[in-house]
């Protein structure tokens, strides 16, 4: 299925670059900055171009994960696991924006083809990994069932970067880090309390039932 990504809103847009972010960041390319267009800070001003944007310090652009690809085949004659495992991340972090997309309601069920960037890039990358066209799109359809794997997985913390990126418009890594922390430590204290109050429940009933017995025996 081939349809145009849908921004209707500015929190479409934050929701899909929080995705990009988020899940890079899972997979161990935290983001340098999200950028959305009517921030000071973005970099890109052509007409067209995407509402929003995450730049990674330490990502693997395009050209230089093909070069990787293409001299395993060569020395190798196959490409290393280390190398496609990167790839696969490469590609699962560019599909995390749709998959957000569509776990929110805005793109349909399924497997979207989009029109954008994010697609293309993904495509060209599996392209490189696999003997055909047929295998590619298996391969892309298996990969993205696993970037909407990592975006239900996280979706709170989607939801918690896409609400600041939204009020603040451009999130540098030392912000993120600190969303991301906070969150963390908020989990914490909910896991805490709740199991506070498990013991608490407990300790009461095990009271009661002595209690209870106590006053049978008497």
């Amino acid at each position: 299925m081939t349809q145009t990504a849908v921004y209707n809103s500015t929190s479409t847009v934050c929701l899909h670059e929080a995705a990009h972010a988020v899940i890079g960041d899972r997979l161990g390319t935290p983001p340098f900055e999200i950028v959305l267009r009517g921030s000071t800070k973005h970099k890109r001003k052509q007409p067209g171009d995407s509402p929003g944007w995450v730049y990674y310090e330490h990502s693997e652009p395009d050209e230089r994960l093909r070069r990787r690809i293409e001299d395993s085949v060569l020395m190798r004659g196959y490409v290393t696991n280390e190398i496609r495992n990167a790839a696969e991340h490469h590609i699962i972090r560019d599909l995390a924006g749709i998959a957000a997309q569509q776990h929110s309601g805005t793109l349909p069920p399924g497997f979207v083809r989009t029109e954008r960037d994010d697609f293309d890039r993904s495509e060209r990358t599996a392209a490189l990994l696999c003997a055909n066209e047929t295998e590619r799109d298996w391969y892309l359809g298996w990969l993205y069932q696993r970037a909407l794997s990592h975006v239900r997985d996280a979706w709170p913390t989607i939801k918690a970067v896409a609400g600041v990126l939204e009020a603040e418009l451009y999130i540098d890594r030392m912000r993120f880090d600190a969303i991301i922390d906070d969150l963390r430590t908020a989990e914490r204290e909910r896991f805490f309390k709740q199991q506070t109050e498990a013991v608490t429940r407990s300790t009461e009933a095990l009271n009661a039932a002595v209690q209870a017995h106590h006053e049978r025996e008497a």
